[in-house]
């Protein structure tokens, strides 16, 4: 099982430098957990590039529909993140004293949907270079 943030969904979407590794990493799953932040995260960064110039409305509108056709495509699972994370992530990063996680990424693993091992907040996550694609255990 692997969980994905925005970052490594773009990868899918456009061309990056680690584009074909997180590809090959996708393709070599059989689940690929897609929360609802990181689905509006991809959202807002494609119309961010769009506003900046970067492609136009026609290619937007493409990287959109296929972002909608991974819901659809295996190895892919789109999970909702209920709004009590974020409160759960606000006592944890508070009462950590020191940051253990970047907030967001706190956000996605601290709801039990998006990991599969019991515990703390992101105690079944390895591996990943940024958090950008994590195993989960």
């Amino acid at each position: 099982m692997l969980y994905i943030d925005s970052s490594a969904l773009l990868k899918l979407l456009w061309q990056e430098p680690e584009s074909e590794a997180v590809r090959d990493h996708v393709a070599s799953e059989d689940i690929v957990i897609v929360s609802s932040l990181t689905e509006l995260e991809t959202h807002v960064q494609l119309t961010a590039a769009r506003l900046a110039g970067r492609y136009a409305k026609a290619r937007w509108e493409r990287f959109r529909a296929k972002l909608a056709e991974f819901r659809a495509t295996d190895p892919f699972r789109f999970r909702p993140l209920p709004g009590s994370v974020f409160e759960t992530s606000l006592r944890q990063h508070l009462g950590a004293g020191r940051i253990l996680a970047r907030a967001l990424d706190r956000l996605h693993l601290d709801d039990p949907r998006c990991r599969s091992s019991p515990g703390g907040a992101g105690s079944g996550v390895r591996g990943g270079d940024s958090g950008a694609a994590s195993h989960l255990t």
